[in-house]
């Protein structure tokens, strides 16, 4: 649910990029350096909460974007 105190997730190509990277990173490696192995839409959730964009608004549907992308 999205915290409505907190602005949207800006739209932005750079955004995308950014989600993208991360989650990548989360899909490489574990806390122990080894394969993570999650699937991509944990890994974008997991960027997200990162990047502190997890339960803000995404009303430019930035999230979806990144998951085609990955």
């Amino acid at each position: 649910m999205a915290n409505k105190t907190e602005k949207p997730v800006a739209k932005s190509l750079h955004t995308i990029t950014v989600i993208v990277q991360v989650a990548r990173f989360h899909m490489g490696v574990n806390q122990f350096g080894g394969p993570a192995n999650l699937k991509k839409e944990a890994a974008i959730a997991g960027a997200l909460n990162i990047l502190g964009l997890a339960g803000r608004d995404d009303p430019y549907g930035l999230a979806a974007a990144a998951l085609k992308q990955l």
